[in-house]
């Protein structure tokens, strides 16, 4: 399956998760790899946008860089739509 096809089955079966929730404890985070699989921040963003579409309360964005530019450059693009997480990445 190429990328793009299975992207949206998961974007599918997102949305439908997100219309039962019921629990106002409960929310969906939205797990981006746009940046760990070298797709840069266009595509995270486009992912982004498409998991807000499809009814995320959050979204959670890493890079495996070691320094946070991937990060700083989606916070700024992000311009706060929705809450965001971070995965930090610890260098020994």
């Amino acid at each position: 399956m190429n990328k793009a096809v299975g992207f949206c089955l998961y974007i599918l079966a997102f949305h439908f998760s997100s219309d039962t929730q019921s629990d106002p404890d409960f929310s969906i985070v939205a797990r981006v790899e746009a940046f760990i699989a070298g797709w840069g921040l266009d595509e995270a963003l486009r992912r982004s946008e498409a998991y807000l579409n499809a009814g995320a309360d959050a979204i959670l964005m890493h890079s495996k860089k070691s320094d946070p530019s991937d990060i700083e450059a989606f916070i700024k693009a992000w311009n706060n739509q929705v809450q965001l997480r971070f995965i930090c990445r610890v260098l020994k």
